[in-house]
């Protein structure tokens, strides 16, 4: 018998205050974060942006991506680790990040280029046939959210069973089809909670917003007012980017934890090794 929703919130929570050193990932993401936020910040409330200054944010945003890369596949290593025999270092950080980190890129490469394609080549189709251009929009954006629920495992199958790209995206699928209900309640919290934006420019408050992968994104636009202090609005995004760092660590072991309970059920020759 498999636990159910609850049973994995209270499991995530409990694992997460009882193994501390899972924390020390995500506080270099949220440096990291933190400081770049600060940064373009401060320059927008400069009141000119040069465009030597966009040009080093762009540079500076290119690394923190792969700093967060980096970090993603060490935490992940850390999950495998402490959901399956409860004890982790950060050695397994280090180990995760030499393992992972590689596939992890290629595999979202592999997504950006996909998704990019059909974008493109839908666009061009839908504006051929303008008078049902809403209704294919809208069929094919639930479309694509719902094959996005169906590979959303695929890094913590990719880390769990060191396996390659194509087994991660199958063996996903396979998962999600058997337990698309519960994955779908994970990935919907996970997209409200990481997703968070701060007060816009006009005072007002900005929706929720969707996610593509890995994860959480740098949106900058949303936290950078330039008639607001920069000191309140600087503590507003850092509480903001605190919480939504904390439910990213929360949802993404608990991820781990939900496929090691249930991952037996979709090998009919057996487990793999790893």
């Amino acid at each position: 018998m498999h636990d159910s929703f609850v049973s994995y919130v209270k499991k995530s929570f409990k694992l997460i205050f009882e193994k501390p050193i899972l924390f020390i990932p995500p506080l270099f993401s949220f440096l990291i974060n933190g400081l770049v936020i600060m940064f373009a910040m401060y320059l927008v409330n400069k009141g000119h942006i040069s465009f030597a200054s966009r040009g080093i944010m762009l540079l500076v945003i290119i690394v923190v991506a792969l700093l967060e890369l980096f970090i993603a596949s060490g935490s992940y290593n850390m999950f495998k680790e402490v959901v399956k025999v409860g004890q982790t270092s950060m050695d397994d950080f280090w180990l995760g990040i030499k393992k992972y980190a590689g596939r992890i890129f290629l595999g979202s490469l592999l997504i950006g280029v996909v998704v990019f394609m059909a974008i493109f080549i839908l666009t061009f189709f839908i504006a051929k046939i303008i008078p049902l251009n809403f209704i294919i929009a809208g069929v094919l954006a639930i479309s694509g959210i719902i094959l996005w629920i169906f590979i959303s495992l695929w890094t913590t199958v990719l880390v769990y069973e060191n396996c390659n790209l194509s087994k991660a995206f199958k063996t996903s699928f396979s998962f999600v089809k058997r337990h698309f209900g519960l994955i779908l309640i994970i990935n919907l919290l996970r997209g409200l909670l990481t997703e968070i934006k701060g007060p816009n420019k006009n005072g007002g408050r900005n929706s929720l917003s969707s996610n593509n992968q890995m994860g959480k994104s740098l949106i900058l636009e949303s936290y950078l007012p330039i008639n607001e202090s920069l000191g309140a609005m600087g503590f507003i995004t850092l509480v903001i980017l605190a919480i939504t760092t904390f439910f990213t660590l929360y949802f993404s072991l608990m991820l781990f934890i939900v496929y090691h309970d249930r991952r037996k059920g979709i090998f009919t020759d057996g487990l793999p090794e790893n």
